[in-house]
């Protein structure tokens, strides 16, 4: 962000990235916390930790996992597959564009990219 604000040329586009991995952290943690402004409204729908928590309570049941826990253990984990994938992307793809597009258009460097050497 600052990065951004330091560019002196036009930086609209920068915005729209910024924007939209912005947009992307929260739907991560949307699908990992849920909607906080959903905490005090009564049922939540389901997330990945919601799911954990419900998984984790057969622990101290003397019968073991039923069923149920078993599902939820599966949606909780297949939730996770797809929040690791997403935070690839952007670790990987989405936020070095985005420096890359900062440097191109003349702001400055940011920690994560190689050294300019000119």
């Amino acid at each position: 962000r600052t990065a951004i604000d330091r560019t002196p040329s036009d930086v609209n586009s920068l915005e729209a990235q910024y924007a939209a991995i912005q947009d992307e952290i929260n739907g991560v943690n949307k699908v990992l916390f849920g909607l906080s402004s959903r905490d005090k409204m009564g049922i939540k729908p389901a997330n990945v930790l919601s799911r954990l928590s419900y998984a984790r309570s057969a622990l101290g049941s003397s019968y073991g996992p039923t069923q149920q826990h078993k599902g939820q253990l599966g949606y909780a984990n297949d939730g996770l597959d797809d929040v690791v994938k997403r935070i690839g992307t952007l670790q990987q793809r989405t936020v070095p564009s985005l420096q890359q597009a900062v440097i191109d258009a003349g702001g400055p460097w940011t920690t994560g990219l190689p050294v300019i050497a000119k």
